[in-house]
């Protein structure tokens, strides 16, 4: 994995863990130490998540470009209005509860409803409800934001 990758992985794996101990996913049996329990858990989803990452790599087109700029026609939220509804987006993103701002940075990373539904051991539709709270949410904290 590219050294510019594991940040973002070792991220991801956090979100990952907090997410399932919130919903009861790591369980200690009385043979194993706890701490050593733990340890073989984070092992496992930092193993999964790097494979995925390396999966999604394969399908990735990058450009490599002196000057990216170039490629474009313009940088990126030069507008100062863009920039505005930007950090707007990002502020009331991070006003979501952390599950609902998992689930929606999720699905715009392309990840599934089924493919989210399966380790929560929940139907697709379930996770459909679920987003459709979380963008409903996310236009509240956007309206508020914009509000005050």
């Amino acid at each position: 994995m590219p050294r510019r990758e594991v940040d973002d992985v070792t991220s991801e794996c956090i979100i990952a863990a907090w997410i399932a101990i919130q919903r009861g996913g790591f369980k200690v049996h009385a043979w194993v130490e706890p701490t050593e329990a733990l340890r073989r858990w984070l092992y496992g989803i930092a193993w999964r998540l790097s494979a995925h990452e390396r999966g999604r790599a394969r399908h990735r087109r990058e450009v490599l470009a002196a000057e990216p700029w170039e490629l474009g026609a313009e940088e990126p939220a030069s507008d100062t209005q863009a920039q505005l509804r930007a950090r707007t987006l990002l502020r009331a993103l991070d006003r979501l509860p952390p599950h609902q701002r998992a689930l929606l940075l999720a699905t715009a990373e392309g990840h599934t409803p089924a493919a989210l539904a399966a380790p929560q051991r929940i139907t697709a539709r379930a996770v459909l409800h679920q987003l459709v709270r979380a963008r409903a949410a996310l236009l509240d904290e956007g309206d508020e934001e914009g509000d005050g």
